[in-house]
């Protein structure tokens, strides 16, 4: 919410390492705050918050993967990219170049939302040279129609997973899901997202570096809230199903 607490939140990196040094991490960094737009991120005014948070993760993850900006494409974020693409490409551009200088083991992953929302996010894809993985956010939204036909549309539609493989193919990158869920917009327990995007993230399994479940509101699996998208889940995804 502020630049002041990116700044203090040096000790989470930490904790995690603690925690299971093993484990690989993914950092979702806010590319700017309310109140400051891209076009001053991009010439260097906000250089010594993002400093702070590249160090304090390279000090216990140096091989982190680092999401900067994510879901560009959207109007909820304070980089929201559409209309100012430009200085959405300079200020991710100018943030990777401060995170690398904390470690060259940093990975960055570009991650859009799915679906037609408020701008093309291939307008703000800002090189193959700051971004190691392409990715999508796709969530289980409320449809008028079965689900099968609103797989299919997520599938084949504007800015949904067929439009992430031809892209990521066409810039040699690999592919992730940077975060996938039931329940968007109170949309009903649906196993049968769950088993499609299990289907379709085991038949892309060559060309994906990770996918995340996002575990947490409004998607959460262990509120019973959605009991079948749950138990799907935990059959499809268990170590026994690998």
């Amino acid at each position: 919410d502020s630049w002041a607490e990116m700044a203090k939140y040096d000790w989470v990196p930490a904790y995690w390492r603690r925690r299971n040094p093993a484990r690989m991490l993914i950092w979702s960094i806010a590319l700017t705050m309310k109140g400051t737009s891209l076009k001053e991120v991009a010439s260097g005014a906000d250089d010594a918050d993002f400093e702070i948070a590249a160090k304090s993760i390279a000090a216990s993850q140096p091989d982190a993967i680092a999401r900067i900006g994510w879901e560009m494409n959207g109007d909820w974020f304070p980089w929201a990219a559409g209309g100012v693409e430009a200085d959405y490409i300079a200020a991710y551009r100018r943030v990777v170049g401060i995170f690398r200088k904390a470690s060259r083991r940093f990975t960055f992953a570009w991650c859009p939302g799915a679906g037609p929302l408020n701008s093309s996010p291939e307008l703000a894809y800002p090189g193959d040279d700051v971004v190691d993985t392409i990715g999508l956010d796709i969530y289980d939204a409320p449809s008028a129609v079965a689900p099968a036909e609103a797989w299919n549309s997520g599938l084949e539609g504007p800015f949904g997973l067929l439009w992430l493989e031809n892209f990521a193919t066409r810039h040699g990158k690999p592919m992730h899901i940077g975060e996938w869920g039931v329940g968007l917009k109170d949309a009903p327990d649906n196993p049968y997202f769950v088993e499609k995007m299990s289907e379709w993230l085991r038949r892309h399994a060559g060309a994906i570096a990770f996918h995340v479940y996002f575990d947490a509101p409004p998607s959460e699996l262990d509120n019973g809230k959605f009991p079948k998208s749950r138990e799907r889940f935990m059959k499809l995804f268990s170590g026994a199903a690998r």
